[in-house]
């Protein structure tokens, strides 16, 4: 697991941002479960970590299972204010195959 964080300047306000690239691994979803209660804390949004955590560990889930042979998955949590942005993505380059 590899992550990076920092605060960027946009718009005269103050963006926290934390990126994790974790192995397309079962072990993702537990990870990213507790950067994300970590990241909630430190930023003063706490209030959102049940939801923010559910849908953390749903979208790592999907990206992990469909990640086929990718071999990392990214979390990236961002926020502005009182504003949350979550996104996964994994490294497959190939489009997502409705089944």
């Amino acid at each position: 697991m590899t992550h990076d964080h920092g605060e960027t300047a946009g718009n005269g306000r103050d963006v926290q941002l934390i990126r994790l690239t974790l192995p397309a691994a079962a072990a993702a979803v537990r990870l990213a479960r507790r950067a994300t209660r970590d990241a909630l804390a430190a930023w003063s949004l706490a209030r959102l970590e049940e939801t923010a955590v559910l849908l953390v560990s749903e979208l790592v889930t999907n990206a992990v299972q469909h990640a086929r042979d990718a071999g990392t998955v990214t979390l990236e949590l961002s926020s502005e204010g009182a504003w949350l942005r979550i996104e996964v993505q994994d490294a497959d380059s190939r489009w997502p195959q409705p089944r």
